[in-house]
């Protein structure tokens, strides 16, 4: 009676030799739902390492089958292969240790969180692409199981471009315990446009996950201008043009290694038609999309994927002015404000300038106070802080005999 693994994982299902291009004597059948990249169980003709043969399954499925009153049937079945798992997590070979992280993930098996945890300990300070491949392999797992894993157990991989967004997606699962390592993450150097660093932000501003620090990081290095070309009518217009050109590179591949798992890649992503999509790690707000987690096996990396470029302290400012905003929830805020004034005098020039000017310093003050409000920023911390708003006037004029006036300073803080 095979109905209760039917019902729960519905699927047809068949026992068929493995394929040829796997470890000799892989037997049985791999469990996973089509649905989802990191799956569910559901039987399905496929491979598996040879500690769980295939005459073992079927006695398993049978013993499920015949003891429904004694023991949950699935249960007993993820007993037997979780020990098989469990057997090739703590061997000394990177593929068998591979194959462990792989398999927990494929059979969505819970219960090897703790030893998944264990060979990343041990495998912490191996060197070379085998090693990495296998701590790829070992988070893999950990995301297919949605294992709660501390920051210090894996904030390591961050340093390594090949593991760093399956680290974001393993800290994401259990966000609130690690808002202090994201909030690292979030103010750490970084590749330009980096999606873990962008991704750990994000995450916490949507989850409402307040850190002083991380508040602080972005108003020190947010700073706004207001620019006004001011024209009579009697100015000279230009224009730019750039050109760029570019070469052809031929390099070397990094694919699936003999013994080993099919590879995995692991990437996050803001497209919504990604093919390789698992799940959301951010959620998206009002001005920002969610972000993306996508799983590609039988992965090719080339050379740039698995290396770090430039680093860059900050994100792109265009990234901190949008963190500002979610985090004050004051939606009109601008890096830089350009305008072209048409003189006609003194006084009306100099009432439209200030007008549109201290329009921007308060908002700008607005920001603060609201930041300070939810938590983002101490009250009693730099309570004269301000943003600061840089002002620049270019005359264009055809005819300066009238000089400008003089620009009064805004005002001061809180009046």
């Amino acid at each position: 009676m095979l109905w209760p693994w039917h019902a729960r994982y519905p699927m047809n299902f068949a026992l068929t030799p493995p394929d040829a291009g796997w470890p000799a004597g892989n037997l049985a059948s791999s469990i996973t739902d089509r649905n989802s990249r990191w799956s569910k169980p559901s039987l399905r003709a496929s491979m598996m390492p040879t500690s769980i043969s295939s005459s073992l399954l079927l006695g398993a499925l049978a013993t499920c089958a015949a003891s429904t009153v004694a023991q949950n049937p699935i249960e007993a079945l993820d007993a037997q292969i979780l020990k098989s798992v469990e057997e090739r997590l703590a061997a000394d070979s990177p593929q068998q240790v591979a194959w462990g992280g792989y398999l927990a993930q494929r059979y969505r098996l819970r219960g090897a969180s703790r030893a998944l945890c264990a060979a990343l300990d041990r495998w912490k300070h191996q060197e070379g692409l085998e090693a990495r491949m296998t701590r790829l392999h070992l988070l893999d797992g950990l995301l297919g199981i949605g294992a709660r894993v501390p920051t210090e157990q894996v904030e390591f991989l961050l340093n390594d471009k090949m593991t760093r967004a399956a680290t974001l997606a393993v800290m994401a699962q259990d966000a609130a315990a690690n808002l202090e390592g994201l909030a690292r993450l979030a103010m750490a150097p970084a590749e330009w446009n980096d999606m873990a660093r962008k991704s750990a932000a994000r995450l916490l501003v949507a989850r409402g996950l307040r850190s002083t620090r991380l508040g602080w990081h972005v108003v020190d290095n947010i700073k706004c201008g207001y620019s006004v070309w001011l024209t009579d009518g009697n100015g000279v217009d230009s224009s730019e043009s750039e050109a760029a050109g570019g070469r052809m590179v031929k390099y070397l591949l990094t694919k699936t290694q003999a013994g080993f798992p099919p590879l995995v890649r692991i990437e996050l992503t803001s497209s919504q038609n990604a093919e390789a999509m698992v799940k959301m790690v951010v959620p998206g707000r009002v001005g920002e999309g969610p972000i993306y987690l996508t799983r590609q096996e039988k992965a090719v990396y080339r050379p740039i994927d698995l290396e770090f470029g430039r680093l860059r302290e900050l994100p792109s400012v265009f990234e901190r002015l949008n963190l500002l905003k979610q985090m004050s929830g004051v939606r009109n805020l601008q890096l830089n404000t350009f305008r072209e004034l048409h003189w006609t005098d003194a006084a009306t020039f100099l009432s439209s300038y200030t007008r549109e000017r201290d329009e921007i310093r308060a908002q700008l003050d607005l920001a603060i106070r609201q930041m300070r409000k939810k938590g983002w920023l101490g009250n009693d911390t730099r309570p004269d802080f301000r943003i600061p708003l840089s002002e620049t006037i270019e005359d264009m004029r055809g005819e300066t005999s009238v000089a400008l006036p003089e620009i009064p300073a805004p005002a001061e803080l809180g009046k």
